[in-house]
């Protein structure tokens, strides 16, 4: 009886590693920067840089711990973060920032003043205008200067931050005169 249960237990460990070895899933992955075998890929690591599939940006946020109660409205802050660089650079850094800061960036202070409903926005650039037409979720119950100055900084700093923007047009439902009025 025990060595039928030792014959079984290595023809399943066998049958493991076949399907392990000869699974479709066997490929390079771009991971931090640097091309990494996920099982035993048959074709050899590729010969582009991996770094260059990976978009360094920043989003922005407001911070209780360098601007205690939030007094200078329109400052926000800076927070470093990393995508793979699939699809639009603008829409990555965005979807990021509506995504708010992390766990340990607000253990550290940072705050998003965009309502956490926000949609992603329908996304255009021409002529280093970049132009952002959101739904009217972008600007639902909030009130007051200070908070629509912190949205707009919010927004207008994670996009302006790539060098070929010029300028950031906020628009609500195609609306770019009426957005985040206070």
């Amino acid at each position: 009886m025990r060595k039928i249960i030792i014959i079984a237990l290595v023809l399943f460990l066998l049958l493991i590693a076949a399907i392990r070895l000869f699974s479709g899933e066997d490929t390079w992955v771009c991971s931090e920067g640097q091309w990494v075998k996920h099982g035993h890929p048959s074709e050899p690591q590729p010969s582009t840089s991996c770094a260059d599939q990976i978009l360094k940006f920043k989003v922005f946020f407001g911070s209780s711990n360098i601007d205690p109660g939030a007094l200078e409205c329109g400052t926000t802050y800076g927070v470093s973060r990393q995508a793979d660089f699939s699809g639009s650079k603008y829409g990555i850094a965005l979807k990021s920032l509506l995504d708010g800061p992390s766990a340990l960036e607000k253990e550290q202070g940072y705050f998003s003043s965009l309502n956490p409903e926000t949609q992603m926005p329908k996304i255009e650039m021409a002529d280093g205008v970049v132009t952002l037409n959101f739904g009217p979720d972008l600007d639902q119950g909030i009130g007051g200067s200070c908070r629509v100055s912190a949205i707009r900084s919010q927004i207008v700093n994670t996009i302006k931050q790539f060098p070929e923007v010029k300028e950031v047009v906020i628009a609500i439902d195609g609306n770019s005169e009426e957005a985040l009025q206070p």
